[in-house]
């Protein structure tokens, strides 16, 4: 199975060099975020502009860790800058495409959740607009989700090949995909268990604030700063965790995008020859 492989392809590409993906991915987050906080809304703005080349940049910085070549810290900064206006190309390009469709999955959620609930309002007397409207959302979130996957390959392919034009990288993307969206979303989904844990320790440091917001106003501060050091240390181990998933993440969906190009340049050698 694609997806087992893939996987076990990203761990072995990371073994030994756990740490140094951890450190791209700190200064990565830190890159990100530091704007943010340093330069409040200038710096959203920033991020905002940048975020899609930079991901290209750290993606292609976890390519080269995995094939075993040489990353300067910053290399994913770098990368970003230089790949920016084909980045966002690519993306645009994805998006005018996708707009057919997604108008279509937001006509189609919106009338069949529509009846659902009209049937329902008269079988149970009840008003479920809210209920409706959530289940739309849902909807064309997943619906939207699923139908751009058929491009997910394009960062890289992009990376591998940067000489192609954009309709040749998105093509080539929704060429690999076909048959295999289904084994790429349940890859993603794969990777759930990694999200609910972050949701977990997000809970626990809420509850924390909560504390010492509660001990800070009862003038305890004993407790106060305990709770703040029990947060902090939360708050560091989440990042840590993060720094590691990402480049495991990004490594899998690689290692599954080489699987099926290998397989599919395979399958041309074998026509051609016949």
């Amino acid at each position: 199975m694609k997806i087992r492989e893939a996987k076990k392809e990203a761990r072995r590409a990371l073994k030994g060099k756990l740490s140094k993906a951890v450190g791209y991915g700190l200064l990565y987050t830190f890159f990100i975020d530091g704007i943010s906080f340093i330069l409040p809304g200038i710096g959203t703005l920033i991020i905002a502009i940048t975020l899609i080349p930079l991901y290209i940049g750290i993606t292609e910085v976890c390519m080269k860790l995995s094939n075993n070549e040489k990353v300067k810290p910053m290399e994913f900064f770098n990368i970003g800058i230089n790949k920016f206006g084909k980045s966002w190309g690519i993306f645009f390009l994805i998006i005018l495409r996708l707009i057919p469709q997604l108008l279509l999955i937001m006509i189609a959620s919106f009338l069949v959740t529509t009846m659902v609930s009209v049937e329902l309002e008269k079988i149970l007397g009840e008003d479920f607009t809210e209920i409706s409207a959530a289940i739309v959302l849902i909807a064309i979130c997943l619906f939207s989700y699923i139908a751009y996957i058929k491009y997910a390959f394009a960062k890289y392919i992009y990376i591998n090949e940067p000489n192609l034009l954009i309709k040749e990288i998105l093509n080539k993307s929704k060429k690999l995909m076909k048959g295999n969206r289904i084994k790429y979303l349940l890859l993603q989904l794969s990777f759930v268990p990694w999200y609910i844990l972050v949701v977990i320790i997000l809970g626990v440091a809420a509850f924390g604030m909560f504390g010492i917001v509660l001990d800070f106003f009862r003038g305890d501060i004993l407790y106060t700063v305990l709770w703040i050091l029990g947060v902090t240390v939360l708050g560091v181990i989440l990042l840590i965790y993060l720094s590691c998933f990402k480049p495991y993440r990004i490594i899998s969906s690689m290692k599954f995008y080489e699987m099926i190009e290998k397989s599919e340049t395979k399958e041309e050698t074998n026509e051609n020859r016949e």
